[in-house]
Protein backbone atom coordinates (compact mmCIF):
# COMPACT_ATOMS: atom_id res chain seq x y z
CA UNK A 1 0.00 0.00 0.00
CA UNK A 2 3.02 2.18 0.35
CA UNK A 3 4.07 2.01 -2.52
CA UNK A 4 0.86 2.79 -4.21
CA UNK A 5 0.70 6.09 -2.21
CA UNK A 6 4.24 6.73 -3.41
CA UNK A 7 3.42 6.51 -7.31
CA UNK A 8 0.42 8.53 -6.48
CA UNK A 9 1.83 11.77 -5.00
CA UNK A 10 2.85 14.19 -7.67
CA UNK A 11 6.46 15.48 -6.36
CA UNK A 12 5.99 19.41 -6.79
CA UNK A 13 7.79 21.01 -9.30
CA UNK A 14 9.25 24.70 -9.34
CA UNK A 15 6.83 27.20 -10.70
CA UNK A 16 8.35 27.79 -14.62
CA UNK A 17 7.36 30.93 -15.86
CA UNK A 18 8.50 31.98 -19.94
CA UNK A 19 12.19 32.71 -20.22
CA UNK A 20 13.34 35.97 -21.77
CA UNK A 21 13.83 34.26 -25.18
CA UNK A 22 10.80 33.48 -25.21
CA UNK A 23 9.07 36.57 -24.26
CA UNK A 24 11.72 38.16 -27.12
CA UNK A 25 10.61 35.88 -29.91
CA UNK A 26 6.96 36.32 -29.35
CA UNK A 27 7.45 39.87 -29.18
CA UNK A 28 9.32 39.94 -32.60
CA UNK A 29 6.52 37.81 -34.27
CA UNK A 30 3.57 40.13 -33.03
CA UNK A 31 6.06 43.35 -34.40
CA UNK A 32 6.23 41.55 -38.10
CA UNK A 33 2.95 40.63 -38.20
CA UNK A 34 1.72 44.52 -37.78
CA UNK A 35 4.06 45.55 -39.88
CA UNK A 36 3.05 43.11 -42.53
CA UNK A 37 -0.35 43.83 -41.79
CA UNK A 38 -0.28 48.06 -41.65
CA UNK A 39 1.64 47.68 -45.39
CA UNK A 40 -0.82 45.85 -46.57
CA UNK A 41 -3.29 48.27 -45.25
CA UNK A 42 -1.03 51.30 -46.52
CA UNK A 43 -0.94 49.30 -50.19
CA UNK A 44 -5.07 48.59 -49.85
CA UNK A 45 -5.54 52.88 -49.32
CA UNK A 46 -3.31 53.58 -52.26
CA UNK A 47 -4.50 50.96 -54.48
CA UNK A 48 -8.21 52.28 -53.68
CA UNK A 49 -7.63 55.63 -54.32
CA UNK A 50 -5.93 54.90 -58.32
CA UNK A 51 -9.33 52.71 -58.66
CA UNK A 52 -11.15 56.05 -57.83
CA UNK A 53 -9.01 58.40 -59.78
CA UNK A 54 -9.60 55.64 -62.95
CA UNK A 55 -12.94 55.73 -62.25
CA UNK A 56 -13.74 59.44 -62.44
CA UNK A 57 -11.59 59.65 -65.67
CA UNK A 58 -14.26 57.24 -67.06
CA UNK A 59 -16.69 59.00 -65.88
CA UNK A 60 -15.54 62.39 -67.60
CA UNK A 61 -15.15 60.18 -70.97
CA UNK A 62 -18.23 59.43 -70.85
CA UNK A 63 -19.91 62.87 -70.27
CA UNK A 64 -18.59 63.59 -73.29
CA UNK A 65 -19.22 60.51 -75.70
CA UNK A 66 -22.75 61.35 -74.52
CA UNK A 67 -22.77 64.46 -75.15
CA UNK A 68 -21.59 63.51 -78.82
CA UNK A 69 -23.70 60.89 -79.51
CA UNK A 70 -26.51 62.85 -78.33
CA UNK A 71 -25.10 66.15 -80.73
CA UNK A 72 -24.61 63.79 -83.83
CA UNK A 73 -28.52 62.55 -83.50
CA UNK A 74 -29.76 65.64 -84.08
CA UNK A 75 -27.18 66.64 -86.37
CA UNK A 76 -28.56 68.94 -89.21
CA UNK A 77 -26.94 69.99 -92.67
CA UNK A 78 -26.45 73.44 -92.52
CA UNK A 79 -28.90 75.79 -94.66
CA UNK A 80 -27.47 75.42 -98.77
CA UNK A 81 -25.16 72.54 -98.60
CA UNK A 82 -26.51 69.58 -100.68
CA UNK A 83 -26.79 66.72 -99.59
CA UNK A 84 -26.08 64.57 -102.69
CA UNK A 85 -22.70 66.43 -102.74
CA UNK A 86 -22.06 65.08 -98.91
CA UNK A 87 -23.11 61.49 -99.64
CA UNK A 88 -20.25 61.11 -102.23
CA UNK A 89 -17.77 63.39 -102.02
CA UNK A 90 -14.45 63.51 -104.30
CA UNK A 91 -12.59 63.64 -101.07
CA UNK A 92 -12.75 63.07 -96.59
CA UNK A 93 -12.65 67.11 -96.63
CA UNK A 94 -16.11 67.30 -97.72
CA UNK A 95 -17.90 64.42 -96.01
CA UNK A 96 -19.81 64.41 -93.23
CA UNK A 97 -17.25 63.28 -90.64
CA UNK A 98 -15.63 67.10 -91.63
CA UNK A 99 -18.99 68.83 -91.38
CA UNK A 100 -19.79 67.26 -88.13
CA UNK A 101 -16.02 68.20 -87.09
CA UNK A 102 -16.61 71.80 -88.03
CA UNK A 103 -20.37 72.56 -88.09
CA UNK A 104 -21.76 74.39 -84.71
CA UNK A 105 -24.62 72.03 -84.35
CA UNK A 106 -22.20 69.23 -84.73
CA UNK A 107 -18.49 69.25 -82.89
CA UNK A 108 -17.15 72.15 -82.90
CA UNK A 109 -20.54 73.93 -80.75
CA UNK A 110 -19.38 71.65 -77.79
CA UNK A 111 -17.62 73.12 -74.70
CA UNK A 112 -13.82 72.02 -75.52
CA UNK A 113 -13.49 69.49 -72.67
CA UNK A 114 -12.22 71.11 -69.28
CA UNK A 115 -10.55 70.13 -66.24
CA UNK A 116 -12.45 68.10 -63.56
CA UNK A 117 -11.73 67.90 -59.87
CA UNK A 118 -11.12 64.35 -58.59
CA UNK A 119 -10.46 63.25 -54.59
CA UNK A 120 -12.55 66.89 -53.52
CA UNK A 121 -11.08 67.35 -49.81
CA UNK A 122 -14.02 67.44 -47.86
CA UNK A 123 -13.39 71.54 -47.03
CA UNK A 124 -14.36 74.17 -49.13
CA UNK A 125 -10.89 75.17 -50.48
CA UNK A 126 -11.62 74.22 -53.87
CA UNK A 127 -7.73 74.00 -54.64
CA UNK A 128 -7.40 71.09 -52.75
CA UNK A 129 -7.54 67.54 -54.60
CA UNK A 130 -6.40 66.43 -57.59
CA UNK A 131 -7.28 67.83 -60.71
CA UNK A 132 -7.46 65.84 -64.12
CA UNK A 133 -7.36 67.03 -67.70
CA UNK A 134 -9.55 65.66 -70.45
CA UNK A 135 -8.45 66.10 -73.80
CA UNK A 136 -10.27 64.84 -77.25
CA UNK A 137 -9.15 64.56 -80.30
CA UNK A 138 -11.21 64.10 -83.89
CA UNK A 139 -9.85 62.27 -86.29
CA UNK A 140 -11.16 62.15 -89.64
CA UNK A 141 -10.19 58.84 -90.98
CA UNK A 142 -9.98 59.41 -95.02
CA UNK A 143 -11.76 56.39 -95.72
CA UNK A 144 -14.37 56.81 -97.86
CA UNK A 145 -17.48 57.21 -97.74
CA UNK A 146 -16.37 59.66 -95.55
CA UNK A 147 -19.42 59.52 -92.95
CA UNK A 148 -17.85 58.17 -89.92
CA UNK A 149 -15.51 60.10 -87.29
CA UNK A 150 -13.42 58.87 -84.75
CA UNK A 151 -12.98 61.16 -81.79
CA UNK A 152 -10.17 60.01 -79.49
CA UNK A 153 -9.83 60.87 -75.66
CA UNK A 154 -7.07 60.82 -73.20
CA UNK A 155 -7.22 61.66 -69.44
CA UNK A 156 -4.41 62.86 -67.52
CA UNK A 157 -3.20 63.86 -64.25
CA UNK A 158 -2.03 67.96 -64.64
CA UNK A 159 1.01 69.34 -62.97
CA UNK A 160 -0.51 73.28 -63.05
CA UNK A 161 -4.07 72.30 -64.04
CA UNK A 162 -3.62 73.00 -67.95
CA UNK A 163 -0.90 70.76 -68.96
CA UNK A 164 -0.55 67.67 -68.27
CA UNK A 165 2.89 66.26 -65.71
CA UNK A 166 5.12 64.66 -68.05
CA UNK A 167 7.28 64.38 -64.82
CA UNK A 168 4.78 61.89 -63.70
CA UNK A 169 5.21 58.45 -65.71
CA UNK A 170 2.02 57.17 -64.53
CA UNK A 171 -0.03 60.94 -65.58
CA UNK A 172 -1.89 58.84 -68.69
CA UNK A 173 -5.15 57.65 -66.64
CA UNK A 174 -7.74 57.02 -68.84
CA UNK A 175 -8.05 56.23 -72.44
CA UNK A 176 -10.99 55.57 -75.21
CA UNK A 177 -11.82 56.28 -78.74
CA UNK A 178 -15.68 56.46 -80.09
CA UNK A 179 -16.42 56.38 -83.80
CA UNK A 180 -19.54 58.32 -84.58
CA UNK A 181 -21.68 59.06 -87.41
CA UNK A 182 -24.53 61.87 -87.51
CA UNK A 183 -27.95 59.84 -88.40
CA UNK A 184 -28.74 62.04 -91.25
CA UNK A 185 -25.94 60.52 -93.27
CA UNK A 186 -28.40 57.24 -93.09
CA UNK A 187 -30.45 59.35 -95.67
CA UNK A 188 -28.03 58.89 -98.85
CA UNK A 189 -28.85 56.29 -101.11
Amino acid sequence: MLKLILFKTKIPQKDQGFTMLEVLVAGLITFFFIIGSLQAMVLATMIKVQSLEKERANEIIQEDKEAIKARATNFAIPAGTNLSNLCDPPAAANGFAQLFIASNNGLAGLNVPGNKKVLNSYDSNETKGRTLLRSRTAINTGQYPFKTLTISYEVNRTLNGTTPDLTDSNRLIATDTLEVMPNVALQCP
